[in-house]
């Protein structure tokens, strides 16, 4: 997938993320191949280009498949990740996860790294790391170890 000036970080080839799309970004996305959006962001954020409702509809406008896991980060709860892995599983590929600056998206895919390769809170940040993924506000990483702690064993 060719680099662009949007992308923030990829996870992977298949996974794209960071910050909040405009129009012509969505455009620019379908046009280097990327089949979905998955929006962390909720309704009345403060900034929005793009309300989610109407990126949806851009999205569908640009034949980007779309799905909504509305999450704040004064709210977070376990029960969004969940949703988010979901969401994240029935999204074609390659997939672009956004939200309003990329730390929620980038603290998503952390988890989702460490639910799926076993790693402890440790280890799925140095991976992060290892991987460029930016720097989580202080509220991110703590639930990232939060969560992590109770879904993970701690490695020996």
């Amino acid at each position: 997938m060719a680099s662009t000036p949007l992308l923030r970080f990829q996870l992977d080839e298949r996974v794209l993320a960071g910050g909040e799309l405009s129009r012509r970004d969505l455009d620019a996305l379908a046009r280097q191949g990327v089949r979905s959006i998955v929006d962390l962001r909720e309704e009345g954020e403060p900034g929005q280009q793009l309300s989610p409702n109407v990126a949806a509809a851009w999205a569908h406008a640009c034949d980007l498949e779309y799905r909504r896991v509305s999450v704040s980060e004064a709210h977070l709860q376990a029960k969004h990740v969940k949703l988010f892995v979901q969401a994240l599983e029935a999204s074609p590929r390659p997939v672009y996860v956004q939200s309003a600056n990329g730390l929620r998206a980038a603290a998503f895919l952390i988890l989702r790294l460490a639910l799926e390769q076993g790693l402890d809170a440790a280890g799925a940040l140095a991976r992060a790391r290892s991987l460029n993924l930016p720097a989580l506000s202080p509220a991110l990483e703590r639930f990232v170890r939060e969560e992590l702690r109770r879904r993970v064993a701690p490695t020996a």
